[in-house]
């Protein structure tokens, strides 16, 4: 899990529900429970941001099994690539 600044040791913590980009542009909206909220600083909702894309890249097999995977789902009419990739993508929405 992606933690806003420091991982939390003990006491009271926010998980968001929503981090997303506005305009296009480096800035983010960041919600706990459908309210904004702001992180301790830009610097570390950057961190959090990628620290939840490199999980999620970090999810996907090699490029090399996933050529093995299409080849086999070519030769054996399976749906085996497809069917990983989609499961990284649930698990680790971006």
């Amino acid at each position: 899990m992606a933690y806003i600044g420091r991982e939390p040791q003990i006491g009271n913590f926010q998980v968001c529900d929503a981090i997303s980009v506005v305009n296009g542009q480096a800035a983010y909206t960041m919600q706990v429970s459908s309210v904004d909220v702001i992180p301790e600083t830009a610097g570390n909702a950057e961190e959090a941001l990628q620290t939840i894309l490199n999980t999620r890249a970090r999810a996907y097999p090699t490029w090399q099994e996933q050529m093995d995977m299409q080849y086999k789902d070519l030769l054996n009419g399976t749906t085996t690539w497809k069917d990983t990739v989609a499961k990284v993508k649930l698990d680790n929405p971006k």
